[in-house]
Order: C-alpha cells, then sequence, then structure tokens
C-alpha cells in the first residue's frame, strides 16, 4: 500500500478533506518527493496549487521573496473568519 517506509507517518488521505479553510499548497517543480503528492493534496484541500520553476525542496530559502509573495497573494484572497 505505502511506497515509502515513511508514507504511513503523513498519509493523510481520510483528514485532508476535512480541512474546510482556504489553503494554498506550494511546490518547487524539483522537489521530486513532494510532487507526485502535489495534485492529489491540492485536489483533496480544494486548494490553490503553484508549481514553482526550478525550485526544489528548500523553495523558500532559495527564493525567500517569490516564496513571500505568493503566502501574501493566499492570505489577501482568503475571505475573513464568518465570511
Amino acid at each position: 500500500m505505502w511506497k515509502r517506509p515513511v508514507d504511513w507517518v503523513f498519509a493523510m488521505d481520510e483528514r485532508l478533506p476535512r480541512i474546510a479553510a482556504p489553503a494554498t499548497v506550494i511546490c518547487g517543480q524539483d522537489d521530486d518527493p513532494s510532487m507526485p503528492g502535489f495534485e492529489p493534496m491540492v485536489r483533496a484541500l480544494s486548494a490553490t496549487g503553484h508549481i514553482v520553476p526550478g525550485a526544489g525542496v528548500p523553495f523558500p530559502e532559495q527564493r525567500p521573496e517569490e516564496f513571500a509573495r505568493l503566502v501574501r497573494e493566499a492570505v489577501a484572497s482568503a475571505e475573513p473568519a464568518g465570511g
């Protein structure tokens, strides 16, 4: 069932759809361990997804300005609580 020994630790398939808050999923295109789960996570959360070309696992450290911009956009587009 699990492809890697640590997959069971991060198994969120049943829990992700319970999250009702707005979500944004950001992944570096070169983040090989995370890319297979990117689209399923975006779908499960009904999230906005961003694949960042040329970015890897340490995307926030590689391109902090771009990461900050994506986070600011996500926060700005979220409705206020009770909205």
